[in-house]
């Protein structure tokens, strides 16, 4: 895969050590409290897509704070994730359809972007800067816990990444109550507390 880096340029993804530790650290349900500018949404958002062409009939959803911001994680990470495959490699993505909220694959997979997933089961879900959904709308927070991660089974995977934004709403109960239980003997629907910090 390729991004866009800071100054604009199209260069190959590369994991950095941050995002290696996620790799090999994944759970099924995944609280990341982070600094910013780790790349932890690119790897994300990156993982997301990776799954969805590999395994067929997963349909996945990325969730964030504004659809304005959902929309540019899909243009911006995925949308150039795809246009920039090598010739060679096109076919193994096999776009059906693409538009500004949804891709569908011709292994049956697809990747939706919203605010909030409703409806229907999402084994692969992604909720990018919760802690801001939390600050900013307390309401649309409320129906990503009770809507968008209801609608990941058991045996699905969650990743929630975000900065902290206070010590208030979901985001810093659920990253609080992490922290308390530690990480050790987690069940499936446990969430995993991973963090990292500005150094």
């Amino acid at each position: 895969y390729r991004i866009i880096d800071k100054s604009s340029s199209s260069i190959p993804f590369s994991l950095n050590p941050i995002q290696e530790d996620v790799l090999d650290n994944i759970h099924n349900r995944n609280l990341i409290l982070k600094a910013r500018q780790l790349g932890m949404s690119t790897f994300s958002v990156l993982y997301i897509l990776d799954e969805v062409l590999f395994n067929p009939n997963l349909t996945a959803g990325i969730v964030s704070y504004s659809l304005e911001h959902a929309q540019h994680i899909f243009k911006k990470i995925i949308g150039h994730a795809l246009d920039t495959l090598p010739y060679a490699l096109k076919p193994l993505a096999g776009v059906i359809s693409r538009s500004a909220r949804e891709i569908t694959f011709n292994n049956g997979s697809s990747i939706r972007v919203d605010t909030t997933l409703r409806g229907g089961s999402y084994p692969l879900v992604l909720v990018s800067e919760f802690g801001k959904t939390c600050s900013r709308n307390p309401q649309k927070a409320e129906e990503v816990v009770t809507g968008t991660l209801q609608s990941v089974p058991l045996e699905g995977r969650v990743i929630i990444e975000s900065t902290g934004e206070g010590n208030e709403g979901f985001f810093a109960d659920m990253v609080n109550n992490a922290s308390r239980r530690d990480n050790e003997k987690l069940s499936q629907l446990d969430y995993k507390l991973l963090f990292y910090g500005w150094m």
